[in-house]
């Protein structure tokens, strides 16, 4: 009879000591990251405890992976004071109110953590879509319709513009032709030749000298622009042009050098010689220039 008193009271004392060690811990609060989860993704939960007794729960001694998922880890931290806090890290393969393992601590053991996974499958209705048609981008038919417009057009509008262009290119080739060096230097000289009465004689020579001296300059070379009537021979032969187009020219521009700095008197005969002189060798400098 006493041995069989003794077998309860060990039963009852090993009873009441599962109780207290069940009752050691008990959940404050859940807090999980991200907020909104769904099947398949990584979760991370925090599970504060406040401990009824001063008990270690420093680490986390045992747990079993759930057949819903899998618990990628799972630590014991400290929050504040005697409260620790359960850190879960999981993943859901499927839906619902799922329910974690018991979790034994040091001396604690925390059970009934459960948790609700939602999966996208659950907002759509019926069965799948049919696959759609492929998205055109944002104004993609206008676009190829003024582009099939314009491809037809043209023809149609060069069609009618063939005789004004023609027009407008005689005109472009004649302007072009007029403001060639040549031409110009040409024009003035026979300008000058036509009103050799009306110029004074020093004006006479600073245009008749001007107009010689674009011509060498755009034909030529800018080196022109600033030569004196000796630098002008000594480069027009080092141009490879005949010596004595060379000297000519260098005799024409120390010729207007005399009359606008020296002023040297010239009859109008003379003046008609030079003008014309520097017409006939300005073309046969044009002549072996494009023979070079």
């Amino acid at each position: 009879m006493r041995n069989l008193n003794l077998v309860f009271c060990m039963c009852t004392l090993s009873l009441v000591q599962i109780v207290a060690v069940e009752q050691d811990s008990i959940i404050q609060s859940v807090v999980y990251v991200p907020h909104i989860f769904y099947v398949g993704d990584i979760v991370h939960m925090r599970v504060r405890l406040r401990i009824r007794q001063s008990k270690k729960i420093e680490t986390l001694q045992y747990y079993e992976q759930p057949l819903w998922g899998k618990i990628l880890s799972a630590r014991v931290s400290r929050s504040d004071g005697k409260n620790r806090s359960l850190n879960i890290t999981f993943t859901a393969y499927e839906p619902g109110t799922l329910t974690f393992p018991v979790f034994l601590l040091n001396d604690a053991v925390v059970s009934g953590l459960s948790v609700h996974v939602s999966s996208i499958l659950e907002r759509s209705q019926g069965d799948l879509a049919v696959p759609m048609k492929q998205l055109l981008l944002p104004y993609t038919f206008p676009a190829f319709l003024g582009f099939l417009l314009l491809l037809l057009g043209i023809p149609v509008l060069l069609f009618f513009l063939t005789g004004y262009t023609k027009k407008v290119g005689v005109r472009f080739i004649r302007w072009r032709r007029a403001r060639s060096p040549l031409r110009q230097c040409k024009r003035e000289l026979k300008k000058l030749k036509r009103r050799l009465s009306e110029y004074q004689t020093r004006i006479f020579y600073e245009r008749l000298a001007r107009s010689m001296r674009e011509y060498l300059v755009y034909r030529i070379s800018p080196c022109f622009l600033s030569a004196t009537s000796h630098e002008i021979a000594m480069l027009l032969k080092d141009k490879g042009v005949d010596l004595s187009l060379s000297e000519v020219l260098g005799k024409l521009f120390y010729q207007s050098d005399l009359v606008k700095f020296a002023h040297c008197s010239v009859s109008q005969e003379s003046k008609r010689e030079d003008v014309e002189t520097a017409h006939k060798t300005i073309l046969r400098l044009q002549s072996d220039l494009e023979q070079l």
